[in-house]
């Protein structure tokens, strides 16, 4: 584990994840999870740099992870996304650079992930959610610490945290990771892009 970065990702079981898409058939979402998963991971391990990526999750994660060669662990028993968040940031430590990730993000592409990790104008880089009220991706200095407070409105959580902490922040707006595909809007807008 000699790389200077580290990426988390969490990665929830495909057959529950995409509910609100729920006009497609569960078959569908379930490939469209594995597909937006796979595609975070494979920007990671193509972006070339001296990164960790380490995925949390339970049996699909853990495939995912042997197909890319990544680190997994296992989902924490309760908790949701962000215990799994923080646990993934717990095992990579706060020595390197630490990436966090969301699993649905159609636009990533490797140079995205090598923009992402040398973003360094802030203590915390926070990718603002094409809905402007969201966090996509997170960027950490070394040292940092931070507490996932991801969900409804985690970007004015998370800004919040932030500043309590005194540390310097920055919002900041990437197209290739502004869409995270929720409602059937953002995966008609990503099928528009190509993405998908």
């Amino acid at each position: 584990m000699g790389e200077h970065a580290a990426a988390v990702v969490a990665i929830k079981s495909f057959h529950r994840a995409k509910q609100r898409l729920c006009d497609l058939p569960s078959p569908q979402r379930q490939l469209l999870a594995a597909r937006l998963a796979a595609n975070v991971v494979k920007a990671v391990v193509q972006s070339e740099a001296d990164i960790e990526c380490l995925l949390v999750g339970e049996e699909d994660a853990r495939r995912l992870a042997v197909a890319y060669d990544c680190r997994w662990l296992p989902e924490p028993v309760a908790g949701g996304l962000n215990a799994a968040l923080a646990l993934g940031l717990k095992a990579v430590g706060c020595k390197r650079t630490r990436l966090v990730l969301m699993a649905d993000l159609p636009g990533i592409t490797p140079a995205a992930v090598a923009d992402l990790l040398g973003f360094d104008a802030a203590d915390v880089a926070l990718y603002r959610s094409a809905a402007g009220t969201g966090t996509n991706a997170v960027r950490l200095r070394p040292g940092v610490p931070f507490a996932p407070r991801f969900g409804p409105n985690s970007l004015a959580r998370h800004l919040s945290t932030c500043r309590g902490q005194r540390l310097s922040v920055a919002v900041v707006d990437d197209p290739r990771l502004a869409l995270d595909i929720d409602t059937p809007d953002d995966l008609a807008l990503a099928e528009r892009q190509g993405w998908v």
